[in-house]
C-alpha cells in the first residue's frame, strides 16, 4: 500500500513522476551454480536495453550481478566510472576458489 505522504510531483526535475516512462522488464531467469552464464544473460539482456536507447536500472540480487551489467555498459560507454559504497569494498582475487564470487568482485 503506497503512503498517502508520497508526493509524486519533482522540483528538481519539474516533471510529475507519474509522467515519466518506466518499463519492467520483469526477471531474469539465471541458471543455478553457473556464474559465467548467469553473468553473460545479465550482459545481453543489458545491451538490448541500451541497444533500444533505455536507461538500464537493474534491482534485487547481489551485488556480484552488477558485474554482467556493467560489462555491458563499459562496452558502449568506455569511459563510466564505479564509486563504490559499500560497508566492506569486497577486492579479493578469490572467495572459497571462485574468481567471480559475491566477495571478489
Amino acid at each position: 500500500q503506497e503512503s498517502f505522504g508520497l508526493e509524486t510531483y519533482s522540483p528538481y526535475q519539474d516533471t510529475d513522476l507519474e509522467d515519466i516512462k518506466v518499463f519492467d522488464g520483469g526477471d531474469l531467469e539465471l541458471p543455478f551454480g553457473n556464474t559465467r552464464k548467469a553473468l553473460d544473460i545479465i550482459k545481453v539482456t543489458t545491451k538490448t536495453i541500451i541497444k533500444a536507447n533505455k536507461l538500464p536500472c537493474m534491482i534485487g540480487g547481489e551485488h556480484l550481478v552488477t558485474l554482467g551489467a556493467f560489462e555491458a555498459v563499459f562496452e558502449k560507454y568506455p569511459e563510466i566510472r564505479v564509486i563504490h559504497f559499500d560497508a566492506h569494498t569486497d577486492l579479493r582475487d578469490e572467495y572459497l576458489g571462485e574468481k567471480l564470487s559475491h566477495a571478489s568482485v
